[in-house]
């Protein structure tokens, strides 16, 4: 017998009480703060052509800047983060203006965003002083965002008990 169903017959286990066999696994870590790409493929190619190409995309749509709204399409293509964080982007990397440029976001997505995991992006979106941890303050924005746009919580909108409804937790 090899040695990985060694270890598989290891770990199955027959339960009394309902006389099955149980097979104990471990969840993977799935929040990897750490975790970065291939260092030497990032040098290689800081934009790719796909994503220039999917930046390109979300750009020409006749406008030169785009709103945080309008961001939403390249966090869930792009940056593989909700698409609540547009206007957490924008408010993070162009606090002076309402909208971002192609030019600017390209910057933006080489130099701070794209070395890291998907996790890891939402993340350095949320943590708006990048003190390194998060505390209540920083999901405010995003809390917001989501009251406002989510097409569930509609009926929220016409009452005064949106904002209470975003601080209780």
């Amino acid at each position: 017998m090899t040695q990985s169903k060694n270890d598989l017959l290891a770990r199955t286990q027959i339960n009394p009480d309902i006389g099955l066999k149980q097979q104990s696994t471990q969840i993977p870590k799935f929040y990897l703060p750490n975790q970065k790409f291939d260092e030497a493929q990032l040098e290689k190619d800081l934009v790719d052509s796909d994503e220039q190409a999917t930046i390109k995309e979300h750009f020409e749509l006749g406008k030169k800047e785009l709103a945080g709204d309008e961001l939403k399409p390249l966090c869930s293509s792009l940056l593989e983060i909700p698409i609540y964080f547009g206007p957490l982007l924008l408010k993070k990397y162009n606090r002076a203006s309402q909208k971002i440029s192609m030019s600017q976001f390209t910057e933006v997505w080489k130099t701070q965003l794209k070395k890291l995991a998907p996790a890891a992006r939402a993340f350095n979106l949320l943590d708006r002083d990048n003190k390194g941890h998060l505390v209540a303050e920083d999901f405010t924005d995003l809390m917001s965002i989501i009251l406002e746009c989510h097409p569930g919580l509609g009926f929220l909108r016409e009452t005064d008990f949106q904002q209470r409804y975003g601080t209780t937790g």
